[in-house]
């Protein structure tokens, strides 16, 4: 029974897998505010609610949904049964309800069956980051969380996108933010790090960042650090392990790997090279 649980900056995720929740599992209570994409199909479940009401309803497989503060017990789950779910903090889902004009939509709703595909990319991602086989750094997973509840507060709850203003940054912009990069590439880097650097939302900052560079910031960060790896495998004698660490890496398999896809070769052969 793999459950896997992950805390970013800006929200948590679950991704678990079960045989059934019938008999051999206690009731599973879905976690409030949160925005949920079953890869399992259930053609009968029961929702117990706080209140005493209880609900019975089928679940497609790749749909999703959300909940609101009151949120149910899953009981009589027939079946295998695996599922994400996102949880994105108060401040993520309050700061965008508002940057789209419904500031009364930051606890989200009690919404089902939801077939979205910006909702099932995130959850395969995250599925992908929890199995082990792609990891997921805290740049690229916000930008994923950040358009996730955007999605759903714009094609669900009435939220509406901003008219585009200027979607580039100024040059004293991009100098900040890209030196505040090189100054922090051994740290975590979060989007609400370098927007507020930038002086912009989160979302702003993604369009713009894109826009000027023709990368986002994930793949800008990574593409710094990978450089900044080959530097210090050519000039100096430090542990592949260490240089993994220098350049924001918590574990060298995650650095090898990433080494690769930028430069072709492990770091191992590289140096030698």
């Amino acid at each position: 029974m793999p459950r896997y649980f992950a805390e970013f900056p800006s929200f948590s995720a679950v991704y678990a897998a079960y045989p059934s929740l019938q008999a051999e599992q206690p009731p599973t209570t879905a976690a409030p505010f949160a925005i949920a994409f079953s890869f399992s199909s259930h053609e009968r479940v029961t929702l117990a609610y706080p209140s005493g009401r209880k609900v019975t309803r089928g679940i497609k497989s790749q749909a999703g949904g959300m909940t609101s503060g009151d949120t149910p017990d899953w009981i009589d789950v027939l079946g295998a049964c695996e599922f994400v779910e996102f949880r994105p903090n108060r401040d993520l889902r309050q700061t965008l309800a508002e940057e789209l004009g419904v500031p009364g939509a930051t606890d989200l709703a009690e919404l089902n069956s939801l077939e979205e595909p910006v909702l099932a990319a995130a959850s395969m991602r995250f599925r992908a980051h929890a199995l082990g086989g792609w990891p997921l750094e805290d740049l690229e997973a916000e930008a994923m969380m950040a358009a996730v509840v955007r999605r759903m507060l714009t094609g669900y709850l009435g939220g509406k996108e901003p008219r585009a203003t200027n979607l580039m940054l100024d040059p004293r912009q991009l100098r900040r933010v890209t030196d505040y990069i090189e100054a922090n590439l051994a740290a975590s880097l979060s989007i609400e790090h370098l927007a507020r650097v930038a002086a912009l939302s989160r979302f702003h900052f993604i369009r713009a960042f894109k826009a000027t560079t023709g990368m986002t910031p994930h793949r800008f960060v990574q593409a710094r650090r990978m450089e900044r790896a080959r530097a210090l495998l050519a000039h100096s004698t430090l542990a592949i392990g260490e240089v993994a660490r220098r350049v924001g890496y918590a574990d060298a398999h995650s650095f090898r790997r990433a080494f690769a896809q930028q430069f072709g070769r492990p770091p191992a052969l590289f140096r030698e090279a």
